[in-house]
């Protein structure tokens, strides 16, 4: 689990609300997945995956595998 925080301006000012986690511009991976495992007033919770491409036939594994996590946080005022 990551635990992701909003910048430290806004928690003087604002809460977190909810938010949402995903992966994105991902290359060569065979599964992926991210939750939000809970919300903290300044931070959200993350656990994530990512799994490369299997070996191929003559054992080369496709390199290049990645991905970016994206947490989406909806503040509202303190």
């Amino acid at each position: 689990a990551l635990r992701v925080p909003i910048d430290s301006n806004l928690s003087a000012q604002f809460k977190v609300q909810s938010a949402t986690a995903t992966i994105q511009d991902s290359s060569n991976l065979k599964e992926v997945r991210a939750d939000v495992v809970r919300t903290e007033p300044d931070a959200a919770v993350v656990q994530y995956s990512i799994a490369g491409l299997d070996r191929q036939v003559f054992g080369n594994c496709p390199g290049g595998g990645h991905g970016t996590l994206v947490v989406r946080f909806q503040l509202v005022p303190k």
